[in-house]
């Protein structure tokens, strides 16, 4: 990732020694060999990866449990507010918003595993053609024994009606176009909190969502899980969002828009005089919709500091009211990175974002 996080270690030395020390004083006693009583290190080795490896495949069947809990949600009636599934970063929208391995401070609303390794802070102002607006600030610091994610996401929209579906915006093409008459908004604030265990990075945020349509609002408490290791050069993750209640709104209640996503990244690969980055998700929507994005991110170093980083990505969005293509471009000077990220819209207008990011060292 151009300009990524400088911070790659994924767990403090103190916190690890620790952890080590606990997980270890809990093991039954290693088995002695031969006549001379003495402890056995190969079998005290083979007992220690085996307890990781349960751990390990703990943590993954507790996250496919909650996917298959997600995936029983599809059918059960519309989702909103829709803030909860559009791009929230302006590098993800430039790379089809495949951000589910992102170890950048946006991982607070893709995937809290990656603020194992977040720090800094981005900011992002998207418009969808006249019709909405939506902004979004995330802080990511270290937090022994891990690191800490806060973010909040803010929507402003104009309804057609006061108190109808309509009024609920479920498609994001439905952003874009004429603003309605009647003030509408949606809002989520969160925090959330990754560390280490056994090899694995893992992470959970908790969420406060709400959704403000002319004749009443509602707000629900949500959560996220999610999980990602290194595999070689590239990052795996897994996340499920939107964990959480319903919100009653226009006399109907209305899902939160859960979703359950699978991908991988991979930072910084020289081609010559280039750094090439990429990823790819796949994400199950409440409702029983499947989307797929990936990008890539191509940048280059003129001067020392100084970087211009281009990107491309394709993403699919349910009923295919928002162009598949999105592009973007970055600016980078030492900690300091000016983005932008376009994608078209139905109709004569398209979906704009400038964002700005400040990188800890």
């Amino acid at each position: 990732m151009i300009a990524s996080t400088v911070f790659n270690q994924d767990v403090c030395p103190g916190s690890a020694v620790a952890l080590q020390s606990n997980m270890f004083t809990r093991l039954p006693p290693l088995p002695r060999d031969g006549l001379n009583g003495r402890t056995s290190r190969a079998s005290g080795n083979r007992l220690h990866r085996s307890w990781r490896t349960r751990s390990i495949v703990a943590i993954t069947l507790l996250l496919a449990s909650a996917v298959a809990a997600q995936a029983q949600t599809a059918g059960h009636g519309p989702a909103a507010p829709i803030l909860g599934w559009l791009p929230t970063s302006t590098r993800a929208l430039a790379m089809g918003d495949a951000a589910v391995a992102s170890s950048d401070p946006e991982a607070v609303f893709y995937n809290p595993a990656g603020l194992m390794q977040a720090r800094g802070v981005e900011v992002g102002v998207q418009r969808y053609g006249r019709g909405a607006t939506m902004g979004s600030m995330a802080v990511a610091i270290p937090f022994a024994p891990g690191g800490l994610g806060i973010g909040v996401q803010l929507l402003d929209y104009g309804a057609y009606c006061t108190d109808c579906d309509d009024a609920v915006v479920s498609r994001e093409g439905a952003l874009a176009g004429a603003r309605g008459a009647f003030p509408a908004s949606a809002m989520a604030a969160s925090i959330g909190f990754g560390r280490t265990l056994f090899g694995v990075r893992v992470g959970a945020t908790a969420r406060y969502i709400e959704q403000r349509i002319p004749s009443a609002r509602d707000g629900a408490i949500a959560a996220d899980i999610g999980a990602s290791r290194r595999v070689g050069p590239i990052d795996v993750a897994l996340a499920v969002q939107q964990l959480g209640g319903r919100l009653e709104l226009a006399g109907k209640r209305w899902e939160l828009p859960r979703r359950a996503t699978v991908g991988a990244q991979f930072d910084r690969l020289p081609a010559g005089p280039f750094d090439i980055a990429g990823s790819a998700a796949l994400s199950l929507l409440a409702g029983g919709d499947v989307t797929v994005g990936g990008g890539v991110e191509i940048g280059y170093t003129p001067l020392d500091g100084y970087t211009i980083a281009g990107r491309a990505g394709l993403r699919s969005v349910p009923a295919g009211d928002v162009g598949p293509l999105s592009l973007g471009l970055a600016l980078v000077r030492d900690r300091i990175q000016l983005e932008y990220a376009f994608q078209p819209l139905p109709g004569p207008d398209d979906l704009h974002r400038v964002g700005l990011r400040l990188h800890a060292r």
